[in-house]
């Protein structure tokens, strides 16, 4: 995978992160049901954007781990 992969992946990430902390800061309504749980979306895009993140620092020539 390469920069053409890694980059708008790490962009769609971003976003659909924010868009999870704007749904999850709406105040409360006790009318309607969430069906979404928001902060379980968030922990699990951030893991996958912190493999983004260390792929990118790959691809950049930096090594990560051990050699």
């Amino acid at each position: 995978m390469g920069w053409s992969m890694t980059l708008p992946l790490i962009a769609a990430g971003v976003g659909l992160y924010a868009f999870a902390e704007w749904r999850r800061r709406l105040p409360f309504n006790p009318n309607k049901v969430r069906l979404m749980p928001w902060m379980p979306i968030q922990a699990l895009l951030a893991g996958c954007l912190l493999m983004l993140v260390v792929h990118a620092f790959n691809l950049a020539g930096l090594h990560t781990g051990k050699q």
